[in-house]
């Protein structure tokens, strides 16, 4: 199964493209990021012990905005993040927020001495999850780096039924960002 996260990231870079510069003037720091992400089902699954269940690795990144509601408080459009100031370069972060996924293709591959493919509709189109996850800001200047790492567990079963099992994605995302500060 393949689904993307939809990331609130370009939803919003777009929309603010339409937004006047005044509006915009109050967001302090604009962003790009890409690491690696580990994804698998967990629960029960359709299949049973007949097919092996193991993480799919690919590649997560985005753009994104912050914009500040306090001194140690902003919101980055698709999560709540809280901030704890330090005295050195390095700054901790919480992460926390809603995640839809949608799916865009389903397939059905066998390999062995034959291969086999076929599409398949079997998996719910939307996914809901939710993001929690940490960082470590870099840097006081206004270009800076961060670590990050966040998991987004599936709150709603895969399956479009109840006897088809109860399998839910789950997807650890490790990236490395860049942001440039007003």
């Amino acid at each position: 199964m393949r689904t993307v996260r939809l990331s609130s990231y370009l939803v919003l870079a777009v929309a603010l493209s339409l937004v006047p510069a005044t509006v915009t003037a109050a967001l302090t720091e604009v962003g790009f990021k890409g690491g690696l992400s580990a994804a698998t089902l967990h629960g029960r699954l359709p299949t049973g012990g007949l097919i092996e269940n193991s993480s799919k690795l690919g590649f997560g990144g985005g753009v994104w905005l912050t914009i500040p509601l306090g001194r140690h408080f902003s919101l980055q459009p698709e999560l709540a993040r809280v901030s704890f100031a330090t005295p050195g370069l390095a700054s901790p972060y919480l992460l926390v927020g809603p995640v839809v996924g949608v799916r865009l293709s389903q397939q059905l591959r066998i390999t062995g001495d034959i291969s086999i493919g076929a599409d398949i509709d079997f998996y719910r189109s939307v996914d809901v999850g939710a993001a929690l996850g940490t960082g470590l800001e870099l840097g006081r200047g206004q270009v800076r780096g961060a670590l990050e790492a966040r998991y987004t567990p599936g709150l709603t079963p895969n399956t479009e039924d109840f006897y088809s099992g109860d399998a839910r994605n789950g997807a650890l995302l490790v990236t490395m960002s860049l942001a440039l500060r007003r």
